[in-house]
């Protein structure tokens, strides 16, 4: 274990607090958001983050827990992706809303990468539920879209 890849993948201690994941994730949208609006290669530093999370996350590893709770730089990498479909706030909202869902049960196969051994277990899991909210606010955007244009 190297203390400094604890103190990063905690957030500074953040990960030991009561909802702390939930502060990370709030953390994580905040972060993307500012990224998506102040350069045009976000999507590479947002890329770059999750490579980067799996690192840390991996060294910052002090038990036999597949994903433990105090880590929590998953869940900072992971919702930073949720503003890829949208910046309008309805769509970050209801991105947050199944990322939390998907992340809490761990359905669609969810659970099986978090067996994933060391970091990468702890950061895939939660990459997964982030992707799959993308995709469904990108399909739920579409819907919205041709329900729209069909109304015409």
């Amino acid at each position: 274990m190297n203390e400094t890849a604890l103190f990063i993948a905690t957030l500074a201690g953040i990960g030991g607090l009561p909802f702390g994941s939930a502060i990370a994730a709030f953390l994580g949208i905040s972060w993307g958001c500012f990224l998506r609006t102040q350069t045009k290669y976000w999507h590479y530093i947002l890329a770059a983050q999750i490579i980067l999370s799996v690192i840390t996350a991996d060294n910052a590893i002090t038990t036999t827990t597949a994903d433990p709770s105090y880590l929590i730089i998953d869940e900072f990498a992971a919702a930073g992706l949720l503003i890829i479909p949208s910046l309008r706030i309805v769509s970050i909202i209801a991105a947050l809303s199944i990322f939390g869902f998907l992340d809490h049960f761990k359905i669609l196969g969810i659970h099986a990468l978090e067996n994933l051994p060391g970091g990468i277990g702890i950061v895939m899991d939660d990459t997964a539920a982030a992707l799959i909210s993308i995709i469904m606010i990108f399909l739920a955007n579409r819907i919205m879209e041709y329900m729209k244009v069909e109304k015409r």
